[in-house]
């Protein structure tokens, strides 16, 4: 920090009265001309300068200016004894942080530090953490990129600063996009199929058969992998991108290849992709609760004023992961609280439809032979016909919420560090088998979304990720130990398909099988 000040009993005041130390400020500078203060500001660098308004030779407002050509980072808080509305207006154009008129209360003083050092400590820890994170993008840039997304699309992680900082870093020209967001979810494949290598090739295959829609970028979360379509046309583009995703899922059928595919309408902006990610899964679960009577298009989406309350809706099954029947209740409560003149029957009746859909999608993942939700109750029909009522669906939903969280409650009562534990000596033991995440939490007795979540939040690493970087890790040492040839290399480290497998390898060390070989 520095001071300025052209008259020294002020500046004297100042130091007297108030210990910098106190508020986590080191006064580094005093000056009463601020053509020195501005000589020594490159060599100072304060995250914070006091100054006063009224000055010879330069006041505080041109002062302010040359200082954020300089350090445009720096915080500057003004003292004035002029009532003057201009100079405050004219001060906060500049980027000043505050202005306060003298005589100055000592506990608005105070107070203004206490806003600078917050202020202060919050930017240099982004900095920080967007240096830290610029170090690990460029060695693992689609990794980062994974995590982003993924925490964007199922939990809304970020606000829009970060958002917008994190695609800038990233050179994502995505926060303003309009977009249409694709996701698969892997149903069933050849048994003898390489799993990754086949997750690959598809990405590989999809990615070309939309690169005429718009820019994309993929993610995946294990069995589910998604691709985010960009630009400005993908709203008029949308029905091409259906048309496009269903015959690509219908040609992988001949393959043995099984898909359900969801796609979101256009939307625009990042901050909605949560939103996305639940339009595709709503999709989805209608697929797979096998009833064809519904059409698409007949669970009610958003439209107008009408709001599907996804955020609460993410909020209940968090709630029921954690057994917080608190947390259940309250978004429950939130979930129905729709304006009265949208809370019509077929809408509630939608809303309903959907969050049963996910709650019986939930069960199954954990005891399958549970008959808590009949399945005539996946049939809007007969929904709309026994639970007719906002009152009665509410009670269904609550209900079943609180029978299922205390059962899972009850199946899940191992450590997440143990079931980690398990998992991963499992999977090095298997690493380089055609094994799934579904594998590994049959093993060990738990449901395989719950191993999903537990293992992105211990390791922030999905499953397959991890597995793909220990088969790229077990490749290294065969290279450098042994003399086996590259496809032999990696058929032992679990991929068939030695193409892939090579690209695989270049992506994630820079090079290639061989040059890797000779240089180590």
């Amino acid at each position: 920090m520095i001071l300025l000040d052209d008259e020294k009993i002020v500046l004297q005041g100042i130091q007297k009265v108030f210990h910098m130390e106190d508020y986590g400020f080191e006064i580094t500078g005093v000056f009463s001309s601020p053509m020195k203060a501005l000589e020594e500001l490159p060599d100072l660098k304060p995250n914070l300068i006091i100054t006063d308004v009224k000055m010879p030779q330069m006041d505080g407002l041109e002062f302010s200016a040359k200082v954020k050509e300089i350090l445009p980072e720096t915080e500057i808080v003004i003292l004035s004894g002029y009532d003057e509305f201009s100079n405050a207006q004219h001060a906060l154009k500049l980027g000043v942080s505050d202005y306060l008129l003298k005589p100055i209360k000592k506990a608005d003083f105070v107070a203004m530090l206490e806003r600078m050092h917050d202020r202060i400590e919050e930017k240099l820890g982004q900095a920080a953490y967007f240096e830290s994170l610029q170090e690990y993008a460029s060695s693992n840039v689609r990794e980062l990129k994974n995590h982003f997304f993924l925490e964007l699309a199922e939990r809304n992680s970020f606000d829009d600063r970060y958002i917008r900082t994190f695609c800038e870093k990233m050179d994502l020209n995505l926060p303003d996009q309009n977009f249409v967001l694709v996701k698969f979810v892997i149903q069933d494949m050849q048994r003898d199929w390489d799993y990754m290598s086949a997750v690959g090739r598809l990405v590989e295959e999809f990615e070309v058969l939309v690169e005429d829609f718009g820019e994309t970028e993929m993610f995946v979360s294990d069995e589910e992998i998604y691709f985010l379509i960009y630009g400005a046309e993908c709203g008029i583009l949308r029905d091409e991108i259906v048309q496009t995703t269903e015959a690509f899922t219908e040609g992988l059928v001949q393959k043995k290849l099984y898909l359900a595919a969801g796609i979101s309408r256009a939307a625009h902006g990042l901050s909605h992709l949560l939103v996305a990610r639940n339009e595709c899964d709503d999709q989805i679960l209608v697929t797979q609760s096998g009833d064809q009577k519904h059409e698409p298009g007949s669970i009610l989406l958003s439209d107008g004023d009408i709001t599907i309350p996804y955020q609460d809706i993410e909020a209940l099954f968090t709630g029921i992961s954690v057994n917080s029947a608190e947390q259940m209740r309250d978004s429950i409560e939130r979930i129905y609280q729709q304006p009265a003149h949208i809370l019509y029957k077929d809408f509630s009746c939608s809303l309903t439809f959907m969050i049963v859909l996910r709650l019986s999608h939930l069960l199954n993942c954990y005891d399958q032979n549970q008959d808590l939700i009949p399945r005539e109750l996946l049939d809007m029909k007969v929904l709309r016909r026994e639970y007719p009522g906002i009152v009665q669906q509410k009670e269904l939903v609550a209900n079943t919420a609180f029978v299922l969280a205390d059962l899972i409650a009850k199946k899940e009562v191992a450590s997440p560090k143990k079931i980690v534990r398990d998992a991963l000596n499992f999977i090095r033991e298997h690493y380089n088998e055609n094994i799934t995440l579904t594998d590994v939490a049959e093993h060990i007795s738990i449901s395989k979304n719950y191993l999903c979540d537990i293992f992105k939040k211990e390791l922030n690493v999905t499953f397959i990720n991890y597995v793909m970087n220990l088969r790229i890790e077990k490749a290294k040492e065969l290279l450098t130990s042994t003399d086996m040839k590259m496809y032999e290399i990696s058929a032992t480290v679990g991929y068939n398909d030695y193409a892939y497998f090579s690209q695989i390898f270049k992506r994630h060390t820079g090079t290639t099988l061989s040059a890797y070989r000779r240089k180590h």
